[in-house]
């Protein structure tokens, strides 16, 4: 999948350029592997679904073939092209196979889902991350993310309120 290499992450959002998807994927497997406090099972399967979480996108954005998925939206896209990959896991690491799933179908964000991940709010964490800081870069941008002033020392010392 050369395109992936090519294609951005969105069409008019964030990564919105040639090879955004391949930039924004990767920051954001590498987010995931420097996150303190994941044990290397979750750090494992949240790299490969940081790595992944937009793999539909090639479908959706064209270059590569449209399908009749596409109007399922790049998620399912993604989780349908994946599915050859996430039966071979599952004869080897059926758990991964599983997470990964319900990661990248969406289903670890319904209430009582199983198995809840909390690795899929930390990649969701940093795709927003990632996308309001890409925007930030591209002044002029229509979709301009907030942006809290930087603090400054305006006021009287905490200790004249004693």
């Amino acid at each position: 999948y050369r395109h992936f290499w090519k294609c951005p992450a969105s069409q008019a959002h964030h990564h919105a350029y040639l090879g955004g998807l391949a930039i924004h994927s990767i920051e954001m497997a590498e987010r995931v592997a420097d996150t303190p406090g994941l044990n290397s099972t979750d750090r494992d399967i949240g790299i490969v679904f940081a790595l992944l979480h937009d793999i539909g996108k090639l479908w959706c954005y064209g270059e590569i073939e449209a399908t009749p998925f596409d109007k399922l939206g790049h998620d399912l896209v993604g989780l349908t092209k994946l599915n050859d990959a996430l039966d071979i896991l599952e004869g080897s690491w059926a758990d991964a196979a599983i997470a990964l799933r319900s990661l990248l179908s969406g289903q670890w964000k319904a209430r009582g889902a199983k198995p809840l991940l909390a690795v899929g709010k930390i990649v969701q964490a940093y795709d927003q991350s990632s996308a309001e800081q890409d925007l930030r870069n591209r002044k002029g941008h229509r979709h301009q993310p907030w942006n809290a002033k930087p603090y400054t020392n305006n006021v009287r010392e905490f200790s004249a309120y004693r």
